[in-house]
């Protein structure tokens, strides 16, 4: 696909050896049209991408684009791991399951 993403793949693999840290990546299909079909990509990841940019106040939504703790990280490729950040007002609890090949 686009040229910036495999970069920014790249840079986001390096963050999973942070325990601290929850990297994942959500692939949108809004540019499958124009021929670069990402084989990840799911029209759910780019409905998410859409509300997360309502819920942010923002003008618009690109790619690659990284968010840290909900908010845009547009100078994510200045960041090296580790990556330090400010500990959320709010905690968040996150409960991941597995059954055979499938994480829920």
């Amino acid at each position: 696909g686009c040229s910036s993403c495999p970069p920014a793949d790249r840079w986001l693999s390096k963050l999973t050896a942070q325990p601290d840290v929850i990297a994942l990546a959500f692939h949108v299909d809004y540019w499958d049209h124009l021929g670069w079909k990402d084989p990840f990509g799911s029209p759910a990841f780019s409905q998410r991408q859409a509300q997360q940019q309502r819920v942010n106040g923002s003008r618009f939504s690109y790619t690659p684009q990284v968010t840290i703790n909900g908010v845009d990280a547009r100078h994510w490729r200045s960041l090296r791991p580790p990556i330090t950040v400010p500990p959320s007002s709010s905690p968040v609890q996150v409960q991941l399951s597995r059954m055979g090949d499938r994480y829920t």
